[in-house]
């Protein structure tokens, strides 16, 4: 288990182990309980994966279908703690009782939030994982570390933690070995993260990764993807973090990120919901249960007079028959998804050549629902160099 804060080089130290552990065993379980910056999937999710080949660039080109994955519904889990807690402790007993993992070795890579909030629910992980070794990276910004190198005893006997207690995990904790290392991958405040990208920059990388998957040609874009048509009649709807009145909720989702999610009926009946009498809207969920995410997709349109939803997702059909709850979380669709994809570039004279897109323009235009500015940094350019 890797603990550690920001920038100290959790994510490098999780392939290099990674890569070694694959040259011995041949297969490795990867746990990820960082949802901000996760290994093998788009952010928002805490995930375990199986590995079998080496990891030789950063995530965004390695994405893959998980094992098992729970939306949290955010990168940053200071808005959810609880639900995030809870999605590691059910992704760990989907470890446990649906796979046979008695000889893989396994890594679980954690977030780089070590005070207040992040203390409590790293102490919450300690004890539910119960590891066997624990690798501690500290940094020379006494602001990055924990407030104290997290031993047994320290993790066993303190008071805090979200959803645990001393009192009931002092005996259970296992006698788990603790390495403690400095960091040699810290960066200056001002600088970039790894491999020259910040993190939001990585995350919205991911997410075009992820969605490249419906690319055929070197000019894919988003406009090109045919739509999954689906009825929201056995469909349930949820916005995080935001109160939407039911006659507005799907204006809301309409060219949004959504996590696809499954809802069976015990987490169904675990919140509360508004659903139309006569049929008009789907079944809006007031609060984010428990669920399984099995992908994301972008809502194409919105049909509200035959109640239909028009999804594009890089998810197969078959994968998408499962998922009857759509959800928006804090994870955005990345802006070069809606602006305009650049078709030609002539570098000579700084000019790009581009499409026009119903939800992104690049110069004001009363005849587009919106309107953004151009932005120097777009996703698409890395993505295209990388292939």
């Amino acid at each position: 288990m890797l603990l550690g804060g920001k920038g100290v080089g959790k994510s490098t130290l999780l392939r290099y182990l990674l890569n070694q552990l694959i040259q011995k065993c041949g297969t490795v379980l990867v746990v990820d309980f960082d949802p901000g910056q996760p290994e093998f999937f788009p952010a928002g999710c805490v995930t375990a994966s199986l590995v079998s080949e080496p990891l030789l660039g950063p995530n965004f080109t390695h994405i893959q279908q998980p094992l098992f994955s729970y939306f949290v519904g955010d990168a940053d889990i200071i808005g959810c703690p609880e639900r995030y807690v809870r999605s590691c402790r059910q992704l760990l007993i989907d470890c446990k009782l649906k796979f046979a993992l008695e000889n893989v070795p396994t890594l679980i890579n954690t977030m780089g939030f070590t005070s207040g909030i992040g203390l409590d629910v790293t102490l919450d992980l300690i004890r539910l994982t119960q590891p066997h070794q624990l690798l501690q990276i500290s940094s020379r910004s006494l602001r990055r570390n924990f407030p104290s190198m997290l031993e047994r005893d320290y993790v066993a006997q303190h008071q805090r933690g979200w959803l645990t207690d001393a009192a009931e995990w002092s005996e259970k904790l296992p006698n788990y070995e603790l390495q403690a290392i400095y960091s040699s991958a810290e960066l200056s405040e001002k600088s970039l993260e790894e491999w020259g990208f910040r993190a939001s920059e990585l995350r919205q990388i991911g997410l075009m990764s992820y969605f490249s998957q419906l690319s055929n040609s070197s000019g894919w874009s988003l406009m090109d993807s045919v739509p999954y048509c689906i009825s929201w009649q056995d469909l349930a709807v949820c916005i995080c973090h935001e109160s939407v009145p039911p006659a507005l909720t799907m204006a809301a989702l309409n060219a949004s990120l959504v996590a696809l999610c499954i809802l069976d009926n015990d987490a169904a009946a675990s919140v509360p919901y508004y659903q139309a009498a006569d049929g008009k809207y789907p079944k809006i969920l007031r609060e984010l249960p428990l669920m399984p995410c099995l992908g994301y997709g972008i809502i194409r349109g919105i049909d509200l007079e035959r109640g239909r939803v028009y999804l594009i997702s890089p998810e197969p059909a078959e994968r998408l028959a499962h998922v009857n709850c759509l959800v928006m979380g804090g994870v955005r669709v990345p802006e070069s998804l809606l602006l305009d994809a650049p078709l030609s570039v002539n570098q000579d004279e700084e000019c790009v050549t581009k499409l026009r897109v119903p939800y992104g323009t690049f110069g004001p235009s009363v005849a587009q629902p919106a309107c953004r500015p151009y932005r120097k940094y777009n996703p698409v350019f890395t993505l295209r160099n990388v292939v």
